[in-house]
């Protein structure tokens, strides 16, 4: 891999000048990458949100046997009315209230509009940050991108649960975006002149995208101005994997999201390192937020002996859906995983399962905590979907991490600089390896000097006291410190 491609990639490993790693420090994706899922069956399609996603075939029949005489939807009696009563008053208000729009409103409204609100007001009424309602378009962008082919502008972006803020985590190497000049950190602010404030990612999402060749506008904020992009629209093809050697044949790997895709890039990666001579591995899964259940499944496998147990999910009905290893070849030298609070969900089933089978050590800071499972199902009717919570996972030993999150064997905590924040009586490891974290003055990966108290001058990267500690603990392994 060429520097340019690290030098796209990396956000931030404190490294000396030969050090060049890569932290893509994605959330979610404004471009949605994280739809990649082959369906086994076009009508019904089982992906996920900013996490885990998985098939459910026997979900899938249910769905189908309660919708197959296109049965309204019937409320639950709460007031001492049948359901058929309350099914009939519910559809007087709807036809009460669509007519007062169509008549009162003051805007013309497209009746389309009105129902796909409806629709979005009932998978809102549950109370699930992830459920969902994607109308036919939707639906189809979603299964563009689930198929690796999608046309955006080459962002990765997160949205903040609380505010709705859109920033930018990662500019693609080679994207419009890139050459338009817009940076991570900045915050996108509106498309097409419609302001993003109180949109969701999914929403964003459907603006940003568009055929391949067109133009879409962009403003993003950056210490407080605002700059409107004029972007064309083009393929973009990000690479969710990347590896590098560093000093004593240790091997490097960051994975940003669980894809499709993810497996193969991964064993390439790992396959890349050994020739190389690799002896010890560090698996970078921080700032990860997850992707798909096959995926972590399939990344395990090559980590994992045949026949044990990665990981499993239970309904609500307390049915268990188990996955297991099934792979003779698989890798057995030291490994540590880097993790932090943004690792979540895919990424922290990977961390806990190699954890408990004593297959790595973790370092870093406690991750993010999302141990529940989304499914999309399609319907057939119009090409529409929705996604809901269906069930919680839990790791080979029975934990579930969902608001809890996985504990790092070895705590590190950095400051924005990348500085390791030392607490007394704290079970950290002193960040103060080769690459003299630390100690006032670092190489920069240009070969310049910065320090993390010199003002005016540009700040170190963060993780390198992170990526530091793991060096020194797989040393520690290896007999060479």
């Amino acid at each position: 891999m060429s520097n340019s491609f690290f030098k796209g990639m990396l956000t931030g490993l404190l490294t000396a000048a030969a050090l060049m790693l890569l932290t893509f420090g994605a959330y979610v994706l404004v471009e949605k990458i994280f739809w990649n899922d082959e369906p086994k069956n076009p009508n019904y399609i089982a992906v996920n949100s900013d996490s885990i996603s998985k098939n459910n075939a026997a979900n899938q029949e249910n769905a189908a046997a309660d919708n197959k005489d296109g049965a309204a939807i019937t409320p639950s009696s709460s007031s001492g009315q049948t359901a058929a009563e309350q099914a009939d008053i519910f559809e007087q208000k709807l036809n009460y209230m669509i007519a007062k729009i169509k008549q009162n409103y003051i805007e013309d409204i497209d009746d389309s509009v009105l129902y796909d609100g409806i629709l979005k007001g009932l998978m809102e009424s549950l109370g699930d940050p992830y459920a969902a309602y994607y109308s036919p378009e939707a639906f189809q962008e979603l299964m563009n991108t689930s198929n690796g082919e999608y046309c955006g502008i080459g962002v990765i972006a997160s949205q903040n649960r609380d505010t709705l803020e859109i920033t930018i985590l990662q500019v693609l190497e080679g994207s419009p975006a890139e050459a338009a000049g817009i940076q991570v950190m900045d915050k996108v602010t509106a498309v097409e002149g419609r302001d993003t404030a109180g949109l969701s990612l999914d929403e964003v999402v459907g603006l940003i995208k568009g055929p391949e060749g067109t133009f879409v506008k962009v403003t993003c904020k950056r210490e407080g101005t605002e700059t409107e992009y004029n972007l064309r629209r083009s393929m973009v093809e990000p690479k969710y994997v990347g590896e590098i050697m560093l000093e004593d044949n240790i091997g490097y790997i960051q994975i940003i999201d669980f894809y499709a895709t993810t497996p193969k890039q991964f064993k390439k990666s790992l396959d890349a390192l050994e020739e190389q001579g690799m002896e010890g591995l560090i698996i970078d899964l921080r700032d990860n937020p997850g992707g798909l259940y096959t995926s972590v499944c399939d990344c395990l496998d090559y980590m994992i002996e045949s026949g044990k147990l990665l990981i499993y999910d239970e309904d609500k009905y307390g049915k268990q859906t188990k996955s297991y290893s099934k792979t003779d070849d698989h890798f057995n030298k030291p490994v540590v995983i880097l993790v932090n609070g943004n690792t979540a969900s895919a990424a922290e089933i990977f961390s806990i399962t190699m954890q408990e089978y004593g297959k790595a050590t973790i370092v870093g800071t406690q991750t993010f905590g999302k141990g529940i499972v989304q499914n999309l199902y399609g319907i057939k009717v119009d090409n529409s979907a929705v996604k809901m919570t269906v069930s919680k996972y839990y790791s080979p030993n029975g934990v579930c991490v969902h608001k809890t999150g996985v504990t790092p064997d070895i705590v590190v905590e950095m400051d924005e600089y990348g500085y390791e924040i030392k607490h007394e009586d704290e079970n950290s490891v002193e960040a103060d390896g080769n690459t003299d974290a630390g100690a006032g003055a670092e190489e920069g990966t240009d070969g310049s000097q910065t320090s993390d108290n010199s003002e005016g001058e540009e700040p170190v990267q963060k993780y390198e006291a992170q990526v530091t500690a793991a060096i020194n603990v797989l040393l520690e392994k290896l007999g060479k410190k």
